[in-house]
C-alpha cells in the first residue's frame, strides 16, 4: 500500500498538536508553584522533552517498536534509528512513514515523564531530574509501552488494549508520580508556610 498524503498530513498535525503540549504543561505546572519555582518548573518540562527525545532516538525506539524478544522488549535492530526511514513499518501502519511514526510516538514518551513533575515540582535539583528521566524512560516508559503498543507485547498478545494512552501515559505517570512524591516526602513546614 502507498504512503497516504491525508494520512500523513493528520499524523503531523496530530504530532505538532501533542508536542505542544509538553510546554504547556510546564506553563500549567508553573501556575501551580510559588514565584520562586516559576521558571524553573517550566525548564524542567522542556529539559525533559530534550532529554527524552535523545533517549526515545537512541534506544527507547527499538527497545519499544522494534521486533519483540520473547514479548518483553524489542530488539536493537533499529538501535539510535538504524533503518528507521522513509518507508513505512507494516507492523504498525502501513500508509505512513516510519520516521513520522516514530516522531509520534515520541511525542507520547516526552510528555509522560513530564506529567510526573507536577508530583515534586520545585523539590528536586535539574541533576536528579534529568537522571531520573532517563532512567524511568528506559526502565519504566519503554517496557510498558512495549508490552501494550508492540503487536508482539506480551499484553497485546493477550489483548490488552489502550484506550487514548490511558494506561502507556496516564496509568504510568500517575503511579510512578505518587512513588516519587512517597519518597521525597512531604513538604517542609517552612516551604508550607511560604505558599
Amino acid at each position: 500500500m502507498p504512503i497516504d498524503s491525508g494520512d500523513v498530513a493528520w499524523v503531523i498535525t496530530a504530532t505538532a498538536l501533542v508536542m505542544i503540549m509538553t510546554p504547556a504543561l510546564g506553563f500549567f505546572y508553573g501556575g501551580l508553584v510559588r514565584r520562586k519555582n516559576l521558571v524553573a518548573t517550566i525548564v524542567q518540562c522542556l529539559a525533559i522533552f530534550s532529554v527524552v527525545s535523545l533517549v526515545w532516538a537512541l534506544w527507547g525506539y527499538t527497545l519499544t517498536f522494534g521486533p519483540s524478544v520473547g514479548g518483553v522488549i524489542g530488539n536493537l535492530s533499529k538501535l539510535g534509528l538504524m533503518n528507521v526511514g522513509a518507508l513505512p513499518n507494516p507492523s504498525y501502519s502501513n500508509t505512513i512513514p516510519e520516521l513520522l511514526y516514530f516522531a509520534f510516538q515520541l511525542k507520547f514518551a516526552a510528555i509522560t515523564p513530564a506529567l510526573i513533575i507536577g508530583a515534586f515540582a520545585g523539590r528536586v535539583r535539574m541533576k536528579s531530574l534529568l537522571l531520573f528521566i532517563v532512567l524511568w524512560t528506559t526502565v519504566i516508559y519503554v517496557p510498558i509501552a512495549m508490552w501494550i503498543w508492540n503487536p508482539g507485547g506480551w499484553l497485546h498478545q493477550i489483548g490488552v488494549v489502550d484506550f487514548a494512552g490511558g494506561l502507556v501515559v496516564h496509568t504510568s505517570a500517575g503511579v510512578s508520580a505518587v512513588a516519587a512524591a512517597l519518597v521525597i516526602g512531604r513538604r517542609s513546614d517552612a516551604e508550607v508556610r511560604e505558599t
